[in-house]
């Protein structure tokens, strides 16, 4: 993700979007969802920000927990967050210009 966000900021100024789904891998013949390695939300939305986008959400399979490491991790902190398990579906966080 984040090289793609350094890559469309090279050719764009408009605001970016991020928008990643939990991590894990579809497959789309059995339709299911392939035990895999979730995103680490918390260190990879400080790099979203820095490398350019200005709202962060979570899509198939994010938590409520996920938004809230979104959050905390655009915000620039590092300490883990308590949150209760979700299907949030469409969440969104906004990167803050006056914090950097």
């Amino acid at each position: 993700v984040t090289p793609l966000l350094g890559a469309i900021r090279g050719v764009t100024s408009r605001p970016l979007v991020c928008y990643p789904n939990s991590g894990e891998g579809w497959d789309p013949v059995a339709r299911s969802w392939l035990p895999g390695t979730r995103w680490d939300f918390r260190s990879s939305a400080r790099e979203w920000v820095d490398a350019g986008a200005r709202l962060i959400g979570g899509c198939c399979r994010t938590t409520a927990a996920d938004i809230a490491d979104i959050a905390a991790g655009a915000r620039g902190e590092h300490v883990g967050a308590a949150g209760r398990e979700c299907d949030v579906g469409h969440a969104y966080v906004v990167a803050d210009e006056s914090r950097r």
